[in-house]
């Protein structure tokens, strides 16, 4: 069963022939209202920012984000989070130094051998799929193609996984209180056993990440960097996120944006973190499907 691995991060940032090196468990918080950025795509704390910017470090969950965009981009590293994306805006240099960064000395970084290993990779899946595929699996991994981001943490996410099991086990009282072990949570359980026909199979079923593509199943298999993963399909989420909103919220499309640009703090009531997860999913599932993009889990 997919969990939140228990890693530390470092954030690395340079300003002005400075350099500050900061290491830190992705238990540590940030109870502050987050930032939301101008154009309304992502969610982050106004103080934390603050704090980083002025050599302090008090983080939120800085282990999950999301990334909608093409696998080219994505492998060369060509990208970045809404951390980076606000140093930028303020002359900082930051940079998310992963936990398997020193493995990586041997990676291909030359955008066409990444993009050719891409497209061998995805004709392999297509093949592997065979006739379980209505479609070819087709999405843009030219240089042109866009890219979207947001950070729903793994608070977020795992409040939104909660709302989901607990709508479909009315029989279960659903806590107020957000958890840090939502993986062992009695709905969640009940909800990812095998037996169980759950109604959510691409947002529990430990998906990582959705191919835009029409299909009604999930599948296991490597990746570019050959770790094994769960792929869905992205139509799938979307369905599915649609079908939660519209048996519990109900909220138009103004208030999930609304939800995203709000944010929530650091174990916030279950509620509240879900929604706010909600909104930056389905924005970022909409944003996967129109641009024909493949949407990540990424940490």
């Amino acid at each position: 069963m997919f969990k939140r691995p228990n890693v530390k991060n470092t954030l690395f940032i340079r300003s002005q022939g400075q350099s500050l090196l900061f290491t830190y468990p992705i238990r540590q918080v940030d109870a502050e209202p987050r930032y939301a950025a101008p154009n309304g795509g992502t969610c982050i704390s106004t103080a934390l920012l603050q704090k980083i910017f002025n050599y302090q470090i008090l983080l939120r969950y800085m282990g999950l984000d999301i990334y909608v965009g093409s696998y080219t981009r994505y492998f060369t590293g060509n990208w970045e989070n809404i951390v980076q994306q606000r140093g930028r805006e303020e002359g900082w240099d930051v940079q998310i130094i992963r936990p398997d960064d020193d493995d990586d000395d041997d990676a291909i970084t030359d955008p066409e051998d990444v993009r050719s290993a891409v497209l061998d990779w995805r004709r392999e899946i297509e093949t592997g799929l065979g006739n379980d595929l209505k479609e070819p699996l087709d999405w843009d991994e030219s240089d042109d193609a866009p890219y979207f981001t947001d950070k729903p943490a793994w608070d977020g996410y795992g409040s939104l996984l909660l709302w989901a099991a607990y709508s479909e086990h009315p029989e279960l009282k659903r806590p107020v209180a957000s958890t840090e072990d939502w993986y062992s949570d009695p709905a969640f359980q009940k909800s990812v056993e095998p037996d169980f026909r759950t109604s959510f199979p691409s947002l529990l079923r430990d998906v990582e990440a959705w191919l835009p593509a029409q299909f009604m199943f999930n599948f296991k298999a490597a990746d570019l960097s050959g770790k094994e993963m769960h792929f869905g399909s992205a139509y799938s989420l979307r369905d599915e996120l649609y079908h939660l909103n519209k048996t519990t919220w109900d909220a138009t499309e103004e208030t999930l944006t609304i939800w995203r640009r709000e944010g929530a703090e650091h174990l916030a009531p279950l509620e509240t973190l879900a929604r706010c997860a909600f909104g930056m999913f389905w924005q970022l599932v909409n944003d996967a499907i129109e641009h024909r993009l493949i949407m990540k889990l990424d940490y």
